[in-house]
C-alpha cells in the first residue's frame, strides 16, 4: 500500500466560508514533492506580500541574535544556559501568559512581549543556538513560517511568538530531555508508565500529506498517577518524537482524543493546561485535525470550561466524533483499531527502553566532529539567506543548503538525542525512513513508507543526481549510522530508482506483536514464590493486602452516619499502576535475598547513612544509595521504603504516597522471604527457658522489616484515604502490624532479662540486642499505639481481641526511649554515635505529635517544651534539614509568634529546591498562618502558588483563594465569584474516594453561585484549620473580631431575615457562621491555649470573664437558630457544641462540658434534617462531621474521670448574656496605662489532667440516655 494520493483539485468544502478557518477551500496549482496541492502560506505557494514578510522574520531574528552576545559568553563560561534557570521554568511553562490564545486579529501590537526578555535572559547567540537545535531536520524557512502563518503574517508577533518558543525551549532544557529520553527517565516516576500503559502512542500516517496520527486514550490516564514535571516531560518528548515520523513541507499531525470510558478521574486540568499551550504557542501550526471521539455526557461541562481558553484557529481544528465512519476525512478505516469501529486488528506493545542502547553518546569526538560541520552548513545557510533578502542570492544554492542541513541533522541525531520507542520497533530506520504495518482484521497486512522523498537515502540519492556535494566525505558522512545505512541503501541501486525501489524492500528488524508479552508476565510474577523460597508458605496469612476483605464484612456494624454510608458505597477500588521504580517489580526469592552478617550490618550502614541525607534535605543522594540492590537486599529496600514514606508525609503528594505505598509492599516481600520458616517468634521463643531470640540477625531483622513496612503502608493508606473509609480498610493491617512488634517487643524483654540473670548469677551473658533492632521495635510500637490511640472509639472495636494498648503516654515514651530523652533534661541520654538506624525517625515522631498533630485535632498532652528541646538538638546536627526548619516554623505558630513563623518558613523554602515537593507542606503552613493575622493578600498568592505547582487538592486551593479574595475586599468580589465557579470541576479522588475537605469546599463552593454582599469564608476556612487558635490575641481583638462586627452590624440593618438578599436561609447562614467565629474568637482571646505567648492589644486590659460570657451567648446563639440553616451549614451547630464544651473546659465546669460533647458523641439531630431522603441510620447527617466527632472524642479524653453530673438545661434558647452591648458589637477590652505590647506568660484556665483514659462500655452506653434527657430531636 503506497502513501501517495493522485493529484486532484477538491471542491470547495461546505465550511469553507468559516471566518476562523484557513483559505483551504481553493488550492492554487502548485504541489509539493507528493504531487499534492499546497496550501497558501506554505513555502513554495506564497504570494509576494507573504514571501516579503518571511525577509523581514530572517533580517529581525538576524538582528536579535547579534544583540546581548556579553550575556550567553557569561552563560557559556558559567556552563550553559541552564545556568540561567530559576528553577520555575518547567512549572510555569503551562500557566505563564504567552499571549497564543488572542485572536489574530486583534494581533497588531507593535511590542516584543518576549524578545526583551529572552535576550536578557540567554543573550543572543543562545536564542541562535536553539533556533537549530528547533528547527533540527526541517527547512528552516517552514519553521519560521509556522509562526507566520499563526500570527496571520503580522511580522512583529510572528517574531515576538518565535522567541518565545525558543526561551520555552531553553528553559526547559529541550536539549537534556532528547538526550536523556526514554532510558534516561526511567526512573522518573510515572514517565514510562505514560507508554508502557498506552495513554498516548502514534500508529500510522494519513494517505495524504503523511500525517503521523496520534491516539490519546484519556481514560487510561489517571491524574494522581505520575508527578507533574514527568508528565510535561513525556508530553514534549512525545511532540519532539512527532516530528521525526512528519514529511515536509505539512509538518502537521492528527490527534485523536478517544474519550471512551472517561470520567472526573481522567480529567487532568494542568496536563491539558500544558498541552494547550504547547500546540498554541510553542508548537504552532502542528495540528492538522483534533478529532474529541466518543465523548460521554459528563465531557459536556468540561467542554465548555475548555472551550474559552482555545484560541480560534485550534478551536476550527476540533471535531467531535461518535463512530469510525466520522474519522475518515482524514484516517482511513485500515488505520482504525478494531475496537473503535476500524478494520486494524492491532494493539499497543512498548518496546522497553534497553540498557547501553545510548552508548553511541559517549562517542563524543565523533559527535563534536559532525556538530562543527552542521555547524559550518547553518553558518553557509545565513550567508546565503543574508543574500536572499537582499536580493542578490542564489535561491537554488540556499535550497541545495536545506537538504544537506536535513542530512547532517539525520547524521547527528543519534549523538544528541535518546533512541524512541518507534527506533525500538523499527518504525523509523536509521535513515529516518518510516514504515508502518497495519494488520487487518481479514488477517491481511497492509504496509505505508513514509518520508521516502525526504529521508537520508534520498537526500543522498537527489544531491548526487544533482551534482552536488553528498556529504559523504564528512565524518557524518562516513561514520555515523545514518551514513552506514544510506550506503547500504545506495548501493544496491541506482540512486535515479532508490525512492521507487525502497518501498519494495523487504522489512527489516520486524517486531511480533506479542514480543514484549514476556514483560508483563514478569511484572505480574512480582509476588509469585521462587521454587528455592522454601518455607514460604504463610499460613498466618501475611498478604500485604490483608484486611480488605474483613473490613468489608465489618464495615455494616461501624455505626456508620448517612455521608459515611454514601462515602463507602461510592469508594472505588482504585488501580494501582506502576509509580514505583524499576526494583519494585522484579520477582523476589529468599536465595538471592540471602546475606551474612557482615552484609547486612553493611546494608545498615548504607540505610543509615541515605535516612541522615534525606534529613539533611539531600534527597535524591538519599535515593540513590540505597536504590542500588533494593530489589533484593534488605535494608536497601527498607530504607527505600522508610524514606518514601517520610517523604509522602511531607508532601502529601498522590504520586509520593503510591511510591510509598508501593516500595513498602516490595519490603515486605522482600522480609517474607527471609522470615524463619515458622512465622511466630512465639514459636522460636515458646519460654523464658530458652535463650531469648535464638534466631539468626537476618531472620530478627527481617521480622521486623515487614512489621515496620505494613505499619508504614498502613499509616500511609490513612492519611492517604484522608477520611474514616480509610480507618476501616487499614485497621487490620494495623492490627496485624500491633501484633508483630508486640512480640518482637517482649522478645526483647525476654532478652534483657535474660542477661540481667546471668549478671546477678555471674554467668556469660548473650549479646545484647543491637540498637538497631530495639530502634526499631521502639518506632514501631510507638507508631502502633500512638494511631491506634488516634482511632474513634467506635473504629477500636476492630482490633478487641489483640490486647492491644491505646495509651499515647507509652507511646511517646517509646519514642523518648529510643533517644534516650527525658524532661528533665535538655540533652539526650543516648549521642548519635550510639543510637539506633531508626532513632532520628522516633525523634520525627515526637516533634510530629507535639508540633503538627495539634494543629489537626485538639490532643491534650502536648509538651511543648520537649519538642523544643528535641528540635534544638536535631537542628544542630541536620542544618539544612527542611524538616527541622518546618517544626521550627510550627513552633513559633504554637506559640502564637506569626511573624517568627513566617520567617523561619521562608528559611525551609529556601533550604532546597531539588525536590520541590517539600515546598507543599510548607506553603500550606505559610498560607494558614497568613490567614491567621488576616494578612489575606499572602495567603492568596501562597494559595495560587500552590494551584499552580501542587496535586494534592487544586479543589481545596481554588476555594481558599476565592475565599479569601471576597473577604479581603469588595473590589474582588466577582473575580472570587468567577475563581469560585471552577471549584467543582476540580475535585477528584484519592484512594478511590473523594475527601472529605474537598465535599464540604464543593458544597460551599455550589452554594456561592449567588454570592452575599459580605460574609466570612476566609475566617471560617481558618477555623477549620485550626488557625485561629494560633493568632496572637492583639489580633483576634483587632482584626478578627472586627471584621465579624462589622458583618453583624450590616445584618442587624436588615428589617427580617427575609429582606437579606437571597432569603432567610442566606441571612440565617451569614448570621450563625458569623456569631459561631465570634464565640470561638472570643474563647481564645480569653483564654489562650497553652504554650501561647500573650500579646494583648495595646492600651488595653482583657476583660476575661465578660468575654467568656459573650463567647457563650454567641455559641448558643448559633445552637438556637440553627434550625433555620440549610444541609450546607448545619455542621455549625455541632461544631458550636464542641465549642461550647471546650469554653466550659478553659472556666473549669466539666459536667458542663461533658454534656455538650455527648451531644456530638450521641451521632444524633440536634436541628432539624431538611433531607427530602429519610435518614438510613438516623444518625445526624452534616458535613465534616468525622472532624467535628474526632475533636469531641479528644476533648471527652480529655475531661477528669470523676465530675458531678450535668445540670439541666432548657431545651431551646442560648442563656443571656451578661453583656448590655449589641450584638454585633465585640466585648472591646477597658483601657490600660500600658504603653507598648509586651509578651507575658499566658494564665492558663484550662490547667486540666493530662491523663489518658477511655470510657467503659458502661459509660458508652450512657452517652445516649444523657443525650436524650437534652435537647435531642428525634
Amino acid at each position: 500500500m503506497s502513501s501517495r494520493a493522485h493529484p486532484t483539485t477538491p471542491a470547495a468544502p461546505t465550511w469553507a466560508g468559516h471566518p476562523f478557518v484557513y483559505a483551504i477551500a481553493w488550492m492554487v496549482a502548485k504541489s509539493h514533492d507528493y504531487g499534492e496541492p499546497l496550501e497558501e502560506g506554505y513555502y513554495g505557494n506564497l504570494t509576494s506580500e507573504q514571501e516579503r514578510a518571511l525577509k523581514d522574520v530572517w533580517a529581525m531574528l538576524l538582528d536579535i541574535w547579534s544583540q546581548n552576545v556579553e550575556r550567553s559568553d557569561e552563560l557559556a563560561r558559567l556552563g550553559g544556559p541552564q545556568k540561567a534557570h530559576t528553577g520555575q521554568e518547567l512549572a510555569d511553562a503551562s500557566h505563564k501568559k504567552s499571549g497564543a490564545g488572542k485572536p489574530k486579529e486583534a494581533a497588531n501590537e507593535s511590542g516584543f512581549r518576549f524578545v526583551t526578555t529572552a535576550v536578557e535572559k540567554y543573550g543572543g547567540r543562545y536564542l541562535a543556538y536553539m533556533f537549530w537545535r528547533t528547527v533540527m531536520m526541517d527547512p528552516p524557512d517552514h519553521f519560521v513560517l509556522r509562526f507566520l502563518r499563526a500570527r496571520n503574517f503580522h511580522i512583529n508577533e510572528a517574531v515576538d511568538m518565535l522567541i518565545g518558543a525558543l526561551m520555552f525551549r531553553l528553559d526547559i532544557s529541550l536539549e537534556d530531555i532528547l538526550l536523556q529520553g526514554e532510558y534516561g527517565f526511567r526512573n522518573e516516576r510515572g514517565f514510562l508508565d505514560q507508554f508502557r500503559r498506552g495513554i498516548s502512542y502514534i500508529q500510522g500516517s494519513t494517505d495524504k500529506n503523511e500525517l503521523p496520527i496520534y491516539f490519546i486514550h484519556v481514560g487510561r490516564h489517571y491524574t494522581h498517577e505520575q508527578n507533574m514535571d514527568a508528565l510535561q516531560k513525556f508530553i514534549v518528548l512525545s511532540m519532539e518524537n512527532s516530528r521525526l515520523l512528519c514529511s515536509p513541507p505539512v509538518e502537521k499531525i492528527i490527534i485523536l482524543f478517544d474519550l471512551r470510558g472517561f470520567g472526573l478521574k481522567n480529567a487532568d486540568w494542568q496536563a491539558m493546561s500544558f498541552i494547550l499551550k504547547c500546540m498554541e504557542a510553542y508548537y504552532p501550526e502542528s495540528i492538522r485535525r483534533i478529532y474529541i471521539h466518543s465523548a460521554p455526557w459528563i465531557f459536556k461541562g468540561i467542554w465548555s470550561a475548555i472551550q474559552p481558553l482555545l484560541n480560534e484557529d485550534v478551536h476550527a481544528k476540533i471535531k467531535f466524533s461518535s463512530s469510525a465512519k466520522d474519522l475518515t476525512d482524514y484516517i482511513p478505516m485500515s488505520r482504525i483499531p478494531v475496537d473503535m469501529g476500524g478494520t486494524m486488528d492491532w494493539t499497543w506493545q512498548y518496546a522497553e527502553p534497553e540498557e547501553g542502547e545510548n552508548d553511541i553518546h559517549k562517542d563524543t569526538q565523533t559527535r563534536d566532529a559532525v556538530q562543527k560541520e552542521w555547524d559550518e552548513l547553518q553558518q553557509r545557510f545565513l550567508d546565503a539567506t543574508q543574500q536572499w533578502i537582499r536580493g542578490d542570492g542564489d535561491a537554488h544554492a540556499r535550497q541545495v543548503l536545506v537538504k544537506q542541513l536535513r542530512l547532517k541533522y539525520y547524521q547527528i541525531a543519534p549523538y544528541v538525542r535518546a533512541r524512541n520507542v518507534y527506533q525500538r520497533k523499527g518504525i523509523v530506520r536509521d535513515d529516518f525512513r518510516v514504515h508502518w504495518d497495519y494488520p487487518q482484521k481479514d488477517s491481511s497486512m497492509l504496509t505505508q513508507d513514509v518520508n521516502e522523498a525526504h529521508c537520508a537515502t534520498q537526500l543522498v540519492a537527489w544531491l548526487r543526481e544533482h551534482r552536488h556535494d553528498t556529504l559523504e566525505s564528512s565524518v557524518g558522512g562516513s561514520r555515523t549510522p545514518c551514513a552506514s545505512c544510506v550506503a547500504t541503501q545506495v548501493e544496491s541501486r541506482p540512486a535515479a530508482a532508490a525512492a521507487g525501489d525502497e518501498r519494495a524492500a523487504p522489512e527489516q528488524r520486524q517486531r511480533s506483536p506479542g514480543a514484549h508479552a514476556q514483560d508483563g508476565t514478569e511484572q505480574d510474577a512480582t509476588d509469585t514464590p521462587d521454587e528455592d523460597d522454601e518455607g514460604d508458605d504463610d499460613s498466618e496469612g501475611d498478604d500485604d493486602s490483608e484486611g480488605d476483605d474483613d473490613a468489608a464484612v465489618h464495615a455494616q456494624d461501624f455505626d456508620m452516619d448517612d455521608e459515611e454510608c454514601t462515602m463507602w458505597q461510592d469508594a472505588e477500588e482504585f488501580s494501582e499502576t506502576d509509580v514505583s521504580p524499576e526494583f519494585a517489580t522484579v520477582k523476589v526469592s529468599r536465595r538471592r535475598s540471602m546475606q551474612s552478617d557482615a552484609e547486612l550490618h553493611a546494608d545498615m550502614e548504607r540505610a543509615r547513612e541515605a535516612i541522615q541525607l534525606f534529613l539533611n534535605s539531600q534527597v535524591r543522594e538519599a535515593e540513590e544509595l540505597c536504590v542500588d540492590g533494593a530489589d533484593h537486599r534488605l535494608y536497601l529496600s527498607a530504607g527505600t521504603s522508610l524514606i518514601n514514606s517520610v517523604k509522602c508525609l511531607m508532601t502529601f503528594e498522590p504520586d509520593d504516597m503510591q511510591m510509598a505505598i508501593k516500595t513498602c509492599k516490595h519490603t515486605m516481600r522482600v522480609a517474607r522471604v527471609l522470615r524463619g520458616k515458622r512465622r511466630k517468634l512465639s514459636k522460636i521463643m515458646p519460654g523464658k527457658s530458652q535463650p531469648p531470640l535464638p534466631a539468626t540477625l537476618l531472620e530478627q531483622h527481617a521480622e521486623l522489616v515487614y512489621s515496620e513496612s505494613l505499619l508504614c503502608k498502613s499509616i500511609v493508606g490513612i492519611v492517604y484515604a484522608g477520611d474514616t473509609i480509610g480507618l476501616i480498610r487499614e485497621a487490620m493491617s494495623l492490627r496485624k502490624a500491633y501484633q508483630y512488634f508486640r512480640t518482637l517487643l517482649r522478645a526483647i524483654e525476654l532478652a534483657d532479662e535474660a542477661r540481667d540473670t546471668a549478671h546477678s548469677h555471674g554467668e556469660t551473658p548473650h549479646a545484647p540486642v543491637d540498637q538497631d533492632l530495639r530502634s526499631g521495635v521502639y518506632f514501631g510500637m510507638g507508631g502502633c499505639m500512638l494511631v491506634l490511640s488516634l482511632l474513634e472509639p467506635r473504629l477500636l472495636k476492630f482490633m478487641e481481641g489483640v490486647g492491644f494498648e491505646a495509651d499515647r503516654s507509652k507511646a511517646l515514651e517509646f519514642f523518648e526511649r529510643a533517644g534516650g530523652w527525658s524532661r528533665a533534661h535538655h540533652e539526650p541520654g543516648l549521642s548519635a554515635a550510639q543510637e539506633g538506624l531508626r532513632r532520628p525517625l522516633c525523634d520525627l515522631a515526637i516533634l510530629v505529635y507535639h508540633l503538627s498533630v495539634p494543629t489537626m485535632m485538639p490532643v491534650p498532652d502536648v509538651d511543648v517544651r520537649l519538642a523544643e528541646h528535641v528540635l534544638s538538638w536535631n537542628r544542630g546536627r541536620f542544618p539544612h534539614g527542611i524538616s527541622y526548619l518546618f517544626f521550627s516554623s510550627m513552633l513559633y505558630a504554637c506559640q502564637a509568634l506569626p511573624d517568627k513563623a513566617v520567617h523561619s518558613f521562608r528559611l525551609a523554602i529556601d533550604a532546597q529546591n531539588e525536590y520541590r515537593q517539600f515546598h507543599h507542606l510548607v506553603f500550606w503552613r505559610l498560607a494558614l498562618t497568613y490567614l491567621s493575622t488576616c494578612d489575606y493578600a499572602q495567603a492568596y498568592e501562597c494559595f495560587d502558588l500552590l494551584s499552580h505547582e501542587f496535586h494534592w487538592s487544586q479543589c481545596v486551593y481554588q476555594y481558599a483563594k476565592a475565599a479569601v479574595l471576597f473577604e479581603q475586599s469588595s473590589e474582588h468580589h466577582m473575580q472570587a465569584e468567577s475563581i469560585m465557579r471552577t471549584v467543582p470541576g476540580l475535585v477528584r479522588k484519592m484512594a478511590g474516594r473523594h475527601m472529605p475537605f474537598e465535599h464540604f469546599v464543593v458544597r460551599k463552593a455550589e452554594k456561592f453561585v449567588n454570592p452575599p454582599p459580605f460574609g466570612l469564608p476566609a475566617m471560617e476556612f481558618a477555623y477549620l484549620w485550626h488557625c485561629l487558635a494560633q493568632t496572637p490575641v492583639y489580633l483576634l481583638v483587632e482584626e478578627h473580631l472586627e471584621r465579624i462586627d462589622h458583618v453583624l452590624r450590616h445584618l442587624s440593618q436588615y428589617e427580617s431575615p427575609a429582606a437579606f438578599p437571597g432569603g432567610a436561609q442566606a441571612f440565617y447562614s451569614q448570621h450563625c457562621l458569623a456569631h459561631f467565629l465570634r464565640g470561638v474568637a472570643l474563647r481564645y482571646a480569653a483564654f489562650p491555649k497553652k504554650y501561647t505567648v500573650v500579646q494583648p492589644p495595646r492600651h488595653e486590659h482583657l476583660p476575661v470573664a465578660q468575654m467568656a460570657s459573650d463567647a457563650a451567648h454567641a455559641l448558643h446563639t448559633v445552637c438556637a437558630d440553627g434550625q433555620h440553616l440549610d444541609a450546607v451549614d448545619r455542621y455549625l451547630v455541632y461544631f458550636a457544641h464542641y465549642e461550647l464544651g471546650k469554653l466550659y473546659i478553659a472556666q473549669g465546669e466539666f459536667a458542663k462540658a461533658r454534656c455538650e460533647f455527648e451531644l456530638i458523641q450521641s451521632r444524633k439531630p440536634l436541628v432539624p434534617q431538611d433531607s427530602p431522603i429519610p435518614l438510613k441510620s438516623g444518625k445526624a447527617s452534616y458535613l465534616l462531621s468525622h472532624m467535628c466527632q474526632m475533636r469531641a472524642n479528644f476533648a471527652m479524653s480529655s475531661l477528669p474521670r470523676h465530675a458531678p453530673p450535668p445540670p439541666h438545661r432548657p431545651p431551646h434558647g442560648p442563656p443571656k448574656s451578661t453583656s448590655s452591648r449589641h450584638p454585633g458589637e465585640a466585648s472591646r477590652p477597658a483601657s490600660s496605662s500600658a504603653t507598648a505590647r509586651t509578651p507575658v506568660p499566658t494564665t492558663h484556665y484550662n490547667d486540666i489532667p493530662e491523663t489518658l483514659t477511655r470510657a467503659s462500655a458502661d459509660r458508652r452506653r450512657d452517652v445516649g440516655r444523657r443525650a436524650r434527657q437534652s435537647r435531642l430531636l428525634s
